[in-house]
């Protein structure tokens, strides 16, 4: 493991900071597979009222034990809508929004440029299109304006005749603004769902679930939902009001990733039967240009409608997308639809060069601290889509990550994070280096003056390096008897749709499955497999991963996790499993942990047993077999698992190299400077080195420990 600090990039000048090494091409597996254990009882008392057991370990795994709190979860009428009053100001929020519209007050709806934003603003404008309001929208420029409110468009809509400004998805943070909103003579109602700071704007009222000390049963609303509740409070009927908006509230819901339980799964629920069903030209046109087929569902909106949607805030203007949902002409529907696609092919193609650049930057040998943060910045990344390439950096290194776009002596920052880290709270500490700063948990943005990102890296490393580490982990509701895996249990299992955030669609595992057949599909994005157990045959299909980067192969025994469903295709319907993941069985995990053993005390330092040498100790015929293996990558870098060696040197030779014997070669020619090798869990990246001459194997001290002891001698401490 190379030892080094790490770096980030700004303006061509390299500084001292933390982040992680890449892992491209590295089998994506968990660490940690948390297999739930329902009560049993609970179990026995849903199968008995009638529920599929495969259902009933899912609810009772989830906390629904019982029938009474299963019916309140599958609940999905309007009935189960809260009282929108008991929203902290939502009495003066009415009273003042009610008095602009008796006034005949100019209003001005202030807006967000992404998806959440964006139907918020539609939502209100319909309304106040139906109230015959005066009003107008202001949506900031991502790149001009930044986000939330800002001192030239306040002035400007109070110039224009503006009296009434309502917020939408944004606000809460902004103090010294809303000052500025009243002394220049506007009224503000700010409606919003981020983070609040310690004091909250002056305004006539502030409306947010997430206030301290809220009451209000259900705080995980978007700010579409928000808006919404505003509307419902207005004219007192959420039944109705549900009717005519669900489509907006279900867009921007799942586009902001909110949790699909409480009022949230109610909304989502009636807004995708009414997307199913619309007459909207707008979104119509959009699901035609996106080429999805068949039902709208939580994934088609949130990986294909949300992109498209937000690309016209992200690379153009959001007013686009605003356009598209508000028109009634099919023929402008159309144009700006394909408008939107484009946008999104060229908002993908920057986000591609930057991701490019900062991994070039990053390198794979800049860290050795797996807990730091990535911090970059550039001047010439487009602020529109560093969000998205911090969210994907930040899957790929499993570590916080913030972008910076420099412009003008300003940055302009985005951030993404992983679980047990709070960005707010990150930020936060950095708040006297920070202009503002605002979001959630996982995702953040900040803007700072370019002379203080050198300290911000600074603290934020500190501050993330100091956090635990955390494995990943894939959630597990229950082991599957082969003989449950039915058409039945895909349809009943579907009463838990909608799927998203907070009600993930449920996992399963096949213990001991023989893998039947490997095929890639999808020119090789994807895998088919057929899977064996029981005496049954499945057909499975795993997304995002290459057949033949796996480290299985076919009549290879494995337990699978997976998801079931019913895919649908040219008129066909047949099961399916879509894997999730893939192990050895138990046993032979055990196995693997005691092989390893014997490795473990070497790279520790403890002295070895002659028994442990021999079975570390690699002939020069296996030696032989791994370096022609990484001399046949022609010199490129690879991220690999040691298992995975292990299978292809077993097929390529003929018979098995272990585990301890792989590890123990890699650092012995990672010793003699053969290869470089940072190992992240069980995921290897090794870099052959350009070197000429040969290496004699008596050259490594650890290959002379190794050999000492097996022969008899002692390998010392």
């Amino acid at each position: 493991m190379v030892c080094r600090n790490s770096c980030y990039y700004y303006s061509g000048v390299i500084y001292s900071l933390h982040f992680l090494f890449t892992m491209e091409g590295a089998d994506l597996r968990y660490d940690i597979w948390n297999v739930s254990a329902p009560d049993p009882a609970a179990l026995r008392e849903l199968e008995k009222a009638g529920y599929h057991p495969l259902l009933a370990t899912v609810l009772a795994s989830r906390g629904l034990d019982n029938e009474e709190k299963v019916a309140g979860f599958l609940r999905s009428g309007p009935d189960g809508l809260h009282d929108p009053f008991l929203l902290e100001d939502m009495d003066r929020a009415v009273s003042r929004f009610r008095l602009a519209l008796e006034r005949g007050e100019k209003i001005a709806v202030y807006g967000d440029y992404d998806v959440d934003g964006i139907t918020s603003v539609c939502l209100l404008s319909r309304y106040l299109i139906e109230k015959g309001a005066d009003f107008v929208t202001h949506i900031p420029d991502r790149a001009e304006e930044g986000y939330g409110l800002n001192e030239a468009a306040l002035r400007e809509l109070r110039a224009g005749g503006v009296s009434l400004v309502i917020t939408v998805d944004s606000g809460v943070t902004a103090v010294e603004l809303a000052e500025l909103a009243h002394d220049i003579g506007l009224s503000l109602i700010i409606t919003d769902h981020h983070h609040c700071g310690e004091k909250l704007p002056r305004a006539d009222a502030v409306v947010n679930p997430c206030r301290p000390g809220s009451t209000y049963p259900f705080g995980e609303l978007a700010g579409v939902g928000v808006a919404f509740k505003l509307v419902c409070a207005m004219e007192g009927n959420q039944a109705g009001r549900l009717k005519m908006y669900s489509d907006l509230v279900a867009l921007g819901t799942l586009a902001d990733v909110m949790p699909v339980t409480g009022e949230n799964r109610i909304i989502i629920k009636a807004g995708l039967n009414a997307l199913e069903t619309t007459d909207n030209p707008g979104v119509r046109a959009l699901v035609r240009e996106s080429g999805i087929k068949g039902r709208l569902n939580a994934s088609s909106i949130g990986f294909v409608l949300a992109p498209r949607l937000n690309a016209a805030g992200r690379v153009g203007r959001a007013e686009k997308a605003v356009e598209l949902l508000m028109t009634g002409d099919t023929d402008r529907a159309s144009a700006l639809a394909r408008e939107l696609c484009e946008m999104n092919q060229l908002r993908q193609q920057i986000e591609n060069g930057i991701i490019s650049k900062a991994v070039e930057t990053l390198g794979p040998f800049e860290t050795v601290e797996p807990r730091g943060a990535i911090v970059l910045a550039g001047e010439d990344w487009h602020h529109g889509v560093i969000g998205i390439v911090a969210s994907r950096l930040a899957e790929r290194y499993r570590c916080p990550v913030f972008l910076i776009c420099v412009c003008g002596g300003r940055g302009k920052g985005s951030a993404r994070g992983v679980p047990g880290v709070d960005l707010v709270n990150i930020l936060a500490d950095c708040a006297d280096v920070l202009e503002n700063y605002g979001g959630h948990a996982m995702a953040a943005g900040f803007s700072l003056g370019a002379g203080n990102i050198g300290e911000f890296a600074k603290r934020v490393g500190e501050l993330c390096a100091s956090r635990p580490d955390t494995p990943s982990s894939l959630y597990i509701d229950a082991a599957a008897e082969p003989s449950l895996l039915s058409r039945r249990a895909a349809e009943e299992l579907s009463l838990l749709e909608p799927f998203g955030a907070g009600n993930a669609q449920p996992v399963f595992f096949l213990k001991e499955t023989r893998i039947a057949e490997l095929s890639p599909i999808g020119s090789g994005k994807h895998t088919r497999a057929s899977l064996e157990a029981g005496g049954m045959r499945f057909q499975a299909v795993w997304f995002g991963v290459d057949a033949k980067e796996l480290e299985f192969a076919a009549g290879d025994l494995v337990d699978a996790a997976f998801k079931l469903e019913i895919n649908r295709f040219r008129g066909e319907e047949n099961l399916q499993l879509q894997l999730v993941d893939i192990r050895p069985p138990a046993g032979e995990r055990e196995a693997e942990d005691t092989e390893l053993s014997a490795y473990r005390t070497l790279s520790g330092g403890s002295g070895l047993t002659g028994a442990q040498a021999r079975r570390l100790l690699p002939t020069r015929a296996e030696l032989g077999a791994l370096w022609r293996y990484l001399g046949r990558r022609g010199g490129r870098s690879m991220s690999v698992t040691a298992r995975r060696l292990s299978r292809d040197l077993a097929r390529e030779t003929g018979h098995p190299i272990s585990l301890s014997r792989i590890l123990a070669g890699l650092d012995v020619f990672s010793e003699l400077g053969l290869i470089e090798m940072v190992r992240f869990g069980e995921n290897l990246t090794i870099i052959p080195a350009e070197i000429l001459e040969k290496r004699d194997l008596s050259d490594s001290p650890l290959y002379r420990r190794i050999k000492l002891c097996a022969e008899g001698g002692s390998s010392g401490g």
